[in-house]
C-alpha cells in the first residue's frame, strides 16, 4: 500500500513552475494507474507553455488588492456655483500696527453724493440767433393740432416745467403752440437745448424766449376816437379789476384803411389780470357805432 505524497518538480528554461500531484490515501493496495498522479513526457516538462495574460504593473495589482473607492458624479459648472464654491480665506488690510479684515461692500457707508455737474468738452455752443434772450418764458411753435401738455411734460424729461398754457386764436382754436413757463432761467434754457433741432409728429419744433410773456393783452373792434381814459374806465368797470392792474395802454397801426376802429396794446402787471379781461371782453360789444351797432371787440393775450 502506498501512502505517500509524491512530487514531481520541473525546471523550465524560462522561469520555475512547481506543480504538486496527490494520490489518495485509500487503504489497502491501489493500483498504480489509479493514482490521481498526471504522467507528464520530457517534451512537455522541457517545453515551456506561454503565458498568454498580460503581465500587470505593481501599481495595478495593488490597486486590485485594494478596496475601490467610490467615485462622484462629476458636477457642471452651474451646480457647483448653486451647491456654493468653497470660501476663500478673507484678505487683509494692514491698519496701523495690526490687521484687519476687508470691508464688504455691504458694510460700507451708504455717503454716496452726486458729482457736481461739469461742462461738456467739445460740444460747440448753442446758437440761440433768432430764439432772443434766455427767460423763464418759453414758447414752443409748429407743435401737431393733437398734442397735448402730457407730450410737453415727456420732453422735458427731469426738466420741472411749472405752467404750460395753449395758445389760441380770435375763434378760441388750438393753434399748434403752447407758453411754458419754467422755475429759472436756467431750466428754460436747458430745455430749449435739449429739444433744439428736434421733431413731434412729424413737425420741427421752433422755440422762442419770451419776456414778459402773456402780461399784455391786444384788443380790436374799439371806436376810433376812443380816449385813453375811456378805456382804464372799460378795464376797471369790474369788480377786482383796479386801477393800478395795467401799466400802459399803446394805440396799433390797423392794416388798411379803417376810419371806424382801432386797436389798442394793453400791458398788465400780471398774467392772471391779461386772462381774466380776455374772459371779460372777448366777444363782447362797446357802445354803438355812427349806424346804431354795437362794436364787435375781439380780445387775446399778447406772447
Amino acid at each position: 500500500m502506498l501512502r505517500s505524497l509524491r512530487v514531481i518538480t520541473t525546471t523550465l528554461t524560462s522561469k520555475q513552475q512547481f506543480r504538486y500531484y496527490t494520490a489518495s490515501s485509500i487503504p489497502g493496495d491501489v493500483p498504480q494507474n489509479n493514482a490521481t498522479e498526471q504522467n507528464l513526457t520530457h517534451e512537455e516538462i522541457d517545453s515551456p507553455k506561454e503565458d498568454l495574460t498580460p503581465e500587470k504593473s505593481p501599481s495595478e495589482n495593488t490597486q486590485e488588492n485594494s478596496s475601490p473607492e467610490p467615485t462622484t458624479p462629476k458636477m457642471s459648472f452651474a451646480e457647483r456655483a448653486k451647491a456654493g464654491f468653497p470660501k476663500q480665506p478673507s484678505e487683509t488690510t494692514k491698519v496701523g500696527l495690526g490687521f484687519s479684515k476687508r470691508a464688504q461692500p455691504s458694510e460700507l457707508a451708504k455717503n454716496w453724493a452726486k458729482p457736481p455737474e461739469k461742462l461738456q468738452m467739445f460740444v460747440p455752443p448753442v446758437d440761440l440767433g433768432p430764439i432772443g434772450i434766455a427767460s423763464k418764458f418759453v414758447e414752443i411753435r409748429n407743435l401737431p393740432l393733437t398734442a397735448i401738455p402730457r407730450d410737453i411734460q415727456m420732453m422735458s424729461a427731469d426738466i420741472p416745467i411749472a405752467e404750460i398754457a395753449p395758445i389760441r386764436n380770435g375763434y378760441l382754436q388750438l393753434t399748434g403752440s403752447y407758453e411754458l413757463k419754467f422755475q429759472s432761467e436756467k431750466d428754460a434754457l436747458k430745455f430749449v437745448e435739449s429739444n433744439l433741432q428736434k421733431y413731434l409728429g412729424g413737425n420741427k419744433l421752433e422755440f422762442k424766449f419770451l419776456a414778459h410773456s402773456g402780461n399784455s393783452i391786444i384788443v380790436c373792434g374799439l371806436p376810433r376816437n376812443i380816449s385813453p381814459d375811456q378805456i382804464r374806465e372799460l378795464i376797471t368797470d369790474s369788480p377786482g379789476n383796479q386801477s393800478s392792474v395795467w401799466r400802459n395802454i399803446f394805440e396799433l397801426p390797423i392794416a388798411g384803411s379803417s376810419t371806424i376802429h382801432s386797436k389798442y396794446l394793453i400791458v398788465l402787471k400780471g398774467k392772471n389780470e391779461s386772462y381774466r379781461l380776455v374772459r371779460k371782453l372777448h366777444n363782447s360789444y362797446y357802445a354803438k357805432d355812427i349806424n346804431g351797432k354795437k362794436f364787435h371787440l375781439k380780445v387775446k393775450v399778447a406772447y
